[in-house]
C-alpha cells in the first residue's frame, strides 16, 4: 500500500483513528488510502464540465475561456452542468423508488399469505396510506385493505401519464402544491419522473438549463414526498413505528465473545427479522457450541468506517442489501475470515456469497445466514483480532414523529411554543454521508455542535448518526453542549438536543414532522425557522434529498461542492434565483464554522418572517 494516511488528519474521532492506524499497520486498503491515490482529481469532473452523454464525447468545456467553449454538439457549460446534475438527482430518486418497490413485494406477500415471517403490525400506518391513496378502509380486514392499498400504490409509483401524484397531492401541504404548480415542478409518479429526466438528458433533447434545473426540483420533490415517504410507511406497517432506545454505539460494540454480523440492510423488516433469529434460543445454543456467548447483529460503522470495522478481525459476516456497500470491504475476505453476504438481486458483489432473500424464503434464508456466521466463528485468527482502547459511547436512537409526540409533555405543543417564544430558535435537519474530501466526522460534528450551541434542535439521519453518536451528541446529557434555551427544553422533556431518526429515507419523516410543526405554528415551511445541512455528502440519493428539501422551501447547506461550479449560471440559479421560486436556496461551504454562522443567520431571518422576532 503505497499511500500513507495520517489518522490524526483523516478523522476527528478517537476510535476511528485507532482503527485507521491498525488498518495501516495491517496494510488494509481503506477508502482514505484509495482516495489519496486518486489525487489530483479531474478538474473538469469536479466542476461538472465533462459530458459523456453520447459516443462523440467525452467533451469538456474550458472554465477559463481559453479552450473550447462548447462540446462537439454545441452544448455550453450551462447545459452540460445542469444536465449532469439532473442525472445525479434522477439516480438518487431511483434508489428510493427501488427500495419502495422491494418493500411492496413484502407487503404484497404478507397480504396474500405468502410471507409467514412478517405480519401487519401497524394498522394506523396502513390506514394513513389508505387515506393518502384515497382508498376506503371501512369494513375491511387488514389483509383486504393492504391488497387495495397495494393496487393503488403500484399505479401511483409507475403511472405513465402526466397526472400529478396522488401521494404528493394528499401528503404535501397545500401551499407547496400551489408553488409546485406555479413553477412547473408538481411531481408525477416517480418512475415517470425518472424516465422523463433520463430522456431529457439524452443527447439532443432538453437544451435549456432552466428546464433541467426545474426537473431537478421535481425529481427531488418526488424523492422526499413520494418514494422515501412510501418506503418508511410500508416499513412501519411491517416492522412498527420506530421508538428511541438507548445503548452503546460504534465499533466497540463488536465483541470478542460473540458471533458478530455487521448488517447494512435498508429494509427494516428484514433487519428486524434477522435480529430476532440471531437472538433466538436455537442460535444462542449453536453459538455456545462454538464457544461464543451468542450472536450479535449490529451496525457499528458508517460508510467510510466499514473497512475499519471489518479489520478488527472479529466480524464473521458483513451482510448487505444495497445500503452504500464499499467494494473494498468485500475484498477483505482475502485477509480476514470475514465473509461478505449479499441478499438482494439488485446489488450483487463480486467475491461475495449471494443468499437471495425474498418474502417467501425470508425466515429460511436469514436462518441460513445466522448459521453461516456461527460456522465462520471458528475461523477467526487470534493474531488478527483487534479491540480499540477507546470506550464505547452511549446513544439514544430511533426517533419518529410519533415517538417525539409521546416523549414531549403535551405532544408537539411544547415544541411549537418553545419555537415561538425563542427558547428553541429553530430546527436543523443534518444528514448524509461521509466523504474523504472532508476530515471524517468533522463536518457532521462541528456543524451539529454549532447549531445546538445556538439553541437549534437537530434532527438527523444517515451516516450522521454514527458521527453524532460517537461524539456523545445523541444522549440526553449532551444538553450541556446546547444553548441555555435548548438545554432547558431538553432537560424538561428528557430528550437529547440531537434526535437520531434512522436511515436516509427517514428524512421524509422529518420533513413531514417539520411541516406539521409549521402548520401548528400558523406558518409555512418557507417561513418556518428550519434549515438543512449535509456536511459530508457523497451519494446521489442525498443529492436527490437536497433537491427535495429545496423544493419544499427549506434552505440547504452542502459541505462538499456539488459539481456545478463550472457554470456561473447554474451556481447563481441555485444560490440566488431559486429562493424567489421556492423560498429556499443552496449554499456550499466546506468550513463548518462558517456554515454554522450562515445557518444561524438564516434561522434568525426566518424567525422574523414568521413574526417571532
Amino acid at each position: 500500500m503505497s499511500e500513507q494516511v495520517k489518522p490524526e488528519k483523516a478523522t476527528i474521532d478517537r476510535v476511528t483513528r485507532e482503527l485507521l492506524e491498525h488498518a495501516s499497520l495491517e496494510e488494509v486498503s481503506t477508502i482514505w488510502h484509495r482516495f489519496s491515490q486518486q489525487q489530483p482529481q479531474c478538474g473538469y469532473g469536479l466542476l461538472g464540465l465533462c459530458c459523456r452523454n453520447c459516443l462523440v464525447g467525452p467533451c469538456r468545456v474550458d472554465p477559463f475561456g481559453v479552450g473550447p467553449s462548447a462540446g462537439s454538439c454545441g452544448v455550453d457549460a450551462d447545459i452540460i452542468v445542469s444536465r449532469n446534475l439532473a442525472r445525479h438527482v434522477a439516480a438518487g430518486l431511483s434508489s428510493y423508488t427501488n427500495l419502495t418497490c422491494e418493500l411492496l413485494e413484502y407487503l404484497k406477500a404478507v397480504a396474500e399469505g405468502r410471507c409467514r415471517a412478517l405480519s401487519i403490525v401497524n394498522k394506523d400506518r396502513l390506514l394513513e396510506l389508505a387515506s393518502v391513496l384515497g382508498v376506503q378502509a371501512e369494513g375491511k380486514s387488514d389483509e383486504e385493505l393492504a391488497r387495495e392499498v397495494l393496487t393503488k400504490l403500484c399505479y401511483e409509483l409507475g403511472k405513465p401519464t402526466d397526472e400529478p401524484s396522488e401521494v404528493a397531492l394528499r401528503g404535501a401541504p397545500r401551499y407547496l402544491i400551489e408553488t409546485w404548480s406555479k413553477i412547473g415542478t408538481l411531481p408525477r409518479s416517480p418512475m415517470r419522473e425518472i424516465t422523463d429526466a433520463l430522456h431529457k438528458t439524452h443527447v439532443g433533447v432538453s437544451l435549456d438549463p432552466d428546464d433541467l434545473l426545474l426537473t431537478c426540483l421535481r425529481l427531488g420533490a418526488a424523492a422526499v414526498w413520494i418514494s422515501a415517504y412510501l418506503a418508511y410507511a410500508i416499513q412501519d406497517v411491517l416492522a412498527g413505528t420506530p421508538s428511541p432506545r438507548k445503548g452503546p454505539i460504534g465499533p466497540r460494540t463488536i465483541s470478542e465473545d460473540y458471533v458478530n454480523i455487521v448488517a447494512r440492510i435498508a429494509k427494516r423488516p428484514v433487519l428486524r427479522k434477522l435480529i430476532e433469529i440471531a437472538k433466538s434460543k436455537e442460535m444462542e445454543q449453536e453459538a455456545m457450541n462454538v464457544n461464543a456467548i451468542g450472536v450479535n447483529v449490529l451496525s457499528p460503522a458508517n460508510y467510510m468506517m466499514t473497512e475499519l470495522a471489518l479489520s478488527t478481525g472479529m466480524v464473521e459476516l458483513f451482510v448487505v442489501d444495497y445500503q452504500c456497500t464499499l467494494y473494498g470491504a468485500a475484498l477483505l475476505h482475502e485477509k480476514y475470515h470475514t465473509k461478505t453476504v449479499t441478499t438482494s438481486k439488485v446489488a450483487k458483489v463480486r467475491g461475495a456469497v449471494h443468499v437471495e432473500v425474498t418474502p417467501e424464503n425470508l425466515e429460511e434464508k436469514l436462518r441460513e445466514i445466522a448459521k453461516m456466521a456461527i460456522e465462520n466463528f471458528k475461523n477467526r485468527k487470534d493474531e488478527k483480532m483487534f479491540t480499540p482502547r477507546t470506550p464505547p459511547e452511549t446513544a439514544m436512537v430511533g426517533w419518529s414523529a410519533e415517538a417525539l409526540r409521546s416523549q414531549l409533555k403535551g405532544g408537539l405543543t411544547p415544541l411549537v411554543d418553545a419555537l415561538r417564544e425563542g427558547k428553541v430558535k429553530g430546527i436543523a435537519i443534518v444528514f448524509g454521508c461521509t466523504n474523504p474530501k472532508i476530515v471524517h466526522h468533522k463536518g457532521h460534528v462541528e456543524v451539529t455542535k454549532g447549531l445546538i450551541k445556538n439553541d437549534i434542535l437537530v434532527m438527523g439521519t444517515g451516516c450522521w448518526n454514527i458521527a453524532a453518536g460517537l461524539a456523545g451528541l445523541l444522549k440526553p446529557e449532551a444538553r450541556s453542549l446546547a444553548g441555555p434555551g435548548l438545554s432547558k427544553f431538553c432537560e424538561e422533556h428528557g430528550i437529547p438536543p440531537c434526535l437520531s431518526f434512522g436511515g436516509c429515507a427517514d428524512n421524509a419523516r422529518i420533513i413531514r414532522l417539520v411541516a406539521e410543526l409549521a402548520e401548528r405554528a400558523g406558518t409555512t415551511l418557507q417561513k418556518f425557522p428550519v434549515v438543512a445541512s449535509t456536511p459530508e455528502v457523497m451519494a446521489e440519493e442525498i443529492v436527490a434529498q437536497i433537491f427535495g428539501l429545496l423544493a419544499s422551501g427549506i434552505p440547504v447547506h452542502v459541505g462538499v461542492h456539488l459539481p456545478v461550479l463550472g457554470s456561473r449560471y447554474v451556481t447563481e440559479w441555485l444560490t440566488r434565483r431559486l429562493e424567489s421560486l421556492t423560498g429556499a436556496r443552496l449554499f456550499m461551504e466546506p468550513d463548518p464554522e462558517r456554515a454554522v454562522r450562515e445557518l444561524v443567520t438564516i434561522v434568525s431571518e426566518r424567525r422574523r418572517l414568521a413574526g417571532w422576532g
